[in-house]
């Protein structure tokens, strides 16, 4: 991992007098930011598809929140994502021939870190739910993975300079403000293209959780 105060000196490079606190603040919301927006910190990740087990809870790294789960799929078949505010009856998606194989998924809570598979597998397949999700760092958060820094550090950077810079209310406000922020919007399109492409990954443990 790498610590955002490491990278406070890029900061204080044009904001002199600026504090560490002040400068991480920055550098965080400037990296949440980035991740959201173009989830490109992806992980894949494998759990055992378990009899009867609907239920998949994600244990994300620390320091790191879900975005949003991006893929799914069950025993080698994609399966369909279904927007949970559309779930009313997932049954009805279905025929009798259909059941014990799942065919969609679902998050049975707006934000949850829980996916919902349907319908319920028939047997336990080791490995045989593999799930694409995309992170971001907490609000809180004091480091950064490595490959989101190594690859976007500039980016995330130009983003924290212009937050700084268009604050009217400090001794480092400038006119510069509108050309980071055009820096950091480059940025954000280049690791959108990034995410696509599948350039970054690692790995997180993920542990069944019984239907409710």
């Amino acid at each position: 991992m790498t610590a955002f105060v490491d990278l406070v000196p890029q900061i204080a490079d044009h904001c002199p007098g600026i504090d560490d606190p002040a400068a991480v603040y920055a550098l965080v919301r400037s990296a949440r930011e980035l991740c959201q927006r173009t989830n490109v910190w992806q992980t894949t990740v494998k759990m055992n598809l378990t009899v009867n087990i609907t239920d998949y809870t994600v244990a994300v790294p620390a320091q790191s929140e879900l975005n949003r789960f991006m893929a799914a799929t069950a025993r080698g078949a994609g399966l369909t994502p279904i927007p949970t505010s559309q779930v009313t009856a997932p049954e009805a998606l279905i025929s009798g021939a259909e059941a014990g194989r799942p065919l969609c998924f679902y998050t049975p809570t707006p934000l949850g870190a829980t996916l919902r598979v349907f319908p319920p597998p028939d047997a336990t397949t080791v490995d045989g739910l593999v799930v694409t999700l995309s992170l971001a760092p907490t609000r809180g958060a004091s480091d950064l993975d490595d490959n989101i820094a190594a690859l976007y550090q500039e980016t995330i950077v130009h983003g924290a300079l212009h937050r700084l810079m268009v604050n009217p209310v400090t001794s480092y406000t400038s006119q510069q403000a509108k050309y980071f922020r055009d820096e950091f919007e480059r940025g954000v399109i280049r690791a959108m293209r990034d995410a696509l492409a599948g350039r970054v990954r690692s790995s997180v443990n993920v542990r069944p959780r019984g239907f409710v």
